[in-house]
């Protein structure tokens, strides 16, 4: 299965999220590696959920480790993560 459709079952599946979107910049550092046969190894996550609603920005990043922690350990290289309750989501907006 595609790392990004793996990716966004489990962020749906655990955080029943009111807005997500996966940005791939895996292209801009192709040269990392020795094989070129990773599509998926950097990207950036922005996820709005109420279930952020009580935690810290720390909590929250955790949380997201967490859930895909296989394929950090794995496939991932770099993650960013912009993580948001609704509310300070509509603010940025």
């Amino acid at each position: 299965m595609n790392l990004e459709k793996i990716i966004t079952e489990k962020i749906n599946k655990n955080f029943l999220p009111d807005f997500f979107k996966i940005i791939n910049f895996s292209d801009k550092h192709k040269s990392h590696y020795l094989e070129d046969n990773n599509d998926t190894s950097h990207i950036k996550l922005i996820i709005v959920s109420k279930s952020f609603k009580s935690l810290s920005k720390i909590d929250r990043e955790r949380l997201v480790h967490k859930t895909l922690s296989e394929e950090i350990s794995h496939d991932i290289h770099s993650i960013r993560l912009k993580l948001y309750t609704l509310e300070e989501y509509e603010l940025i907006k």
